[in-house]
């Protein structure tokens, strides 16, 4: 099983523990928030504080759950956070979880995480993919960082890449990897279950409001109120 403190020792920062609020709707950071559906949450085995925030036609974004973790390989926990899909539609706008009924130190030991795997020596964590995450012609990954995580009954680990200069032929969609955004993915678990995010772009600058995207503020307060189902 890999120690999350000596993986904590050769990594700089960790995110402290957060108890999960009670309130089906509450605040946070003066943002108001909800509980991810009950019905929702019991399928995908995790729940979190979502902020309130509507797209240009004032529909609330949610989480909604594919599959269910308990019965089937996996479960696809996934909300669209796209601000208008008919004019600025960006198809990297949306949070994806695959969810397992595995326990996360285990998935990564024997080497099917997709996102971190341990290193040759044994001691810590490498990225499990590298070049996955390059665009062609484009842009290339020049630096990632992994970083410890923890909340109220689980523990794991996020990952941030940094792209370099982006050519001009590329598309609009492609400014979500400028300098104005956080590229992050993450793998979050405990001894029973794990998730892991897809990698999503969000804004630098604390935002309320979808229009530019979500921002990184904001996800990292929905993060830290993650609850998973089993302990």
């Amino acid at each position: 099983m890999i120690n999350k403190w000596t993986a904590a020792g050769w990594l700089l920062i960790c995110i402290p523990s957060f108890a999960q609020p009670t309130a089906e709707v509450g605040s946070s950071n003066n943002v108001e928030v909800h509980s991810v559906y009950p019905p929702v949450a019991e399928k995908c085995g995790m729940t979190m504080q979502v902020p309130h925030l509507k797209n240009v036609s004032e529909q609330m974004i949610d989480f909604e759950c594919r599959g269910d973790y308990r019965y089937d390989d996996y479960a696809s926990l996934t909300m669209s956070f796209d601000y208008d899909g008919n004019f600025f539609s960006r198809p990297g706008d949306y949070f994806g979880f695959i969810v397992e009924k595995t326990g996360v130190d285990e998935k990564i030991a024997s080497g099917k995480s997709r996102i971190v795997k341990i290193n040759d020596d044994g001691d810590g964590l490498v990225l499990a993919e590298t070049e996955a995450f390059d665009i062609p012609g484009c842009v290339s990954v020049i630096n990632a960082t992994i970083t410890p995580i923890s909340g109220v009954n689980w523990h794991g680990w996020m990952v941030e890449r940094i792209y370099g200069d982006i050519q001009r032929k590329c598309k609009p969609v492609d400014r979500n990897y400028t300098s104005r955004y956080r590229c992050v993915q993450a793998v979050l678990g405990n001894e029973k279950i794990t998730a892991e995010l897809d990698q999503v772009c969000l804004l630098r600058k604390y935002e309320l409001g979808l229009k530019n995207g979500f921002s990184h503020d904001l996800f990292m307060n929905m993060i830290k109120t993650i609850r998973f189902r089993e302990e």
